[in-house]
């Protein structure tokens, strides 16, 4: 009788530290929201002390797995929102998730200057241009879309 109480003493003492250690890693969900509420998609979540991070999925939630109890700091962007930093506590036991709700970045592009880099309009030129780019590209001559009956650019590039 009592061997058989020391053994479940000693599978219980061993079996304790395991049970409390699992106890010590916590998930962290939430959404990352605009000021209506709209979950937005792509936002980037880090938590900085743990240099851990996760992209929001279609709905704006994250979740982080296995996070020890503890404080952190997370760091939230999106473009066109404004960067949140905010000091967050992962307790013990809470499944309440996380809302952000993201203001939007007021700054705005100065002006924008498109120039013409090539001022030859020939078909030969642009023939060359679509043979050697490294990528797939459309390039219309002046000459070629001239030739066409149409009566814009848009209508020249569906031609060709």
């Amino acid at each position: 009788m009592m061997r058989r109480f020391a053994l479940v003493a000693l599978v219980l003492g061993l079996l304790m530290p395991v049970y409390s250690m699992a106890q010590e890693n916590r998930s962290l969900k939430g959404k990352i929201s605009d000021q209506t509420g709209s979950g937005l998609p792509g936002a980037v979540v880090m938590i900085l002390s743990l240099n851990r991070g996760a992209v929001t999925d279609l709905d704006g939630t994250f979740i982080f797995e296995k996070l020890p109890v503890g404080t952190y700091t997370i760091l939230v962007n999106y473009l066109g929102y404004q960067e949140t930093k905010l000091e967050l506590e992962v307790p013990v036991s809470s499944d309440k998730p996380l809302e952000i709700k993201l203001k939007e970045d007021t700054k705005s592009l100065g002006e924008v200057t498109v120039k013409d880099k090539f001022n030859d309009g020939s078909e030969t030129r642009a023939i060359n241009m679509t043979k050697t780019a490294n990528r797939v590209v459309t390039v219309i001559s002046s000459e070629a879309i001239a030739k066409l009956p149409t009566r814009n650019a848009a209508e020249a590039v569906k031609r060709a």
